[in-house]
């Protein structure tokens, strides 16, 4: 029991990492078809290097359960940020396990410039995270766009009758930047955000 917990541990992390590598990549891949300034940094399993430091099996084990965090960075347009550490979803105890969440999201948007939240499952990030990628989004098309243009709404601008809607839509892999002017649907699929945006204005 005592050699099945840390490999329980790291197996269990490692698909934590896994899950969320794919979603955050997924939320990647409109930006980077837009032609939009974004990256993903992810560090590792961060507590790994001080197993070198253990002087004994029970402190490796120890610390394979206790401190095992990875760190996903979301770096979008707009200089906002998401950052999602994962950690084991539970700590060595002399008694029994003490449950903590595995994700911590934390935000650097305009609705949450340094919020902080602890998730029990990825899926109910999802929320949060999809409002600071579409935040981030509406601010660069405000930028984009200039002052000349009024922001109506998170998604729509306007400017002397005419507006625009610029979405992001789709999800597992296949989602998009759409803009909307008029009734003609544009998706940014290796074209620039801004070429388009530069087109109607």
């Amino acid at each position: 029991m005592v050699l099945l917990r840390p490999i329980l541990a790291f197996t269990t992390h490692k698909h934590l990492l896994g899950l969320a590598e794919t979603y955050f990549n997924s939320l990647l891949e409109p930006f980077q078809s837009a032609n939009l300034p974004c990256s993903l940094e992810i560090s590792r399993f961060s507590s790994f290097e001080s197993l070198a430091k253990g002087t004994s099996p029970p402190e490796i084990i120890e610390t394979l359960i206790t401190t095992t965090q990875s760190t996903l960075t979301l770096l979008l347009p707009s200089d906002s940020s998401l950052s999602l550490e994962i950690q084991t979803p539970y700590q060595l105890s002399h008694v029994n396990y003490q449950w903590i969440s595995p994700f911590t999201l934390k935000t650097s948007s305009l609705s949450a410039p340094n919020g902080e939240i602890s998730f029990d499952a990825l899926s109910d990030a999802e929320s949060p995270i999809m409002l600071a990628v579409e935040e981030s989004l509406a601010c660069i098309t405000s930028s984009l766009l200039g002052p000349t243009w009024r922001k109506i709404e998170m998604r729509e601008f306007e400017k002397g009758g005419k507006r625009i809607r610029v979405e992001l839509r789709g999800s597992d892999h296949a989602g998009k930047i759409i803009v909307i002017h008029d009734s003609e649907e544009i998706p940014c699929v290796n074209r620039s955000l801004a070429d388009i945006l530069s087109s109607i204005s």
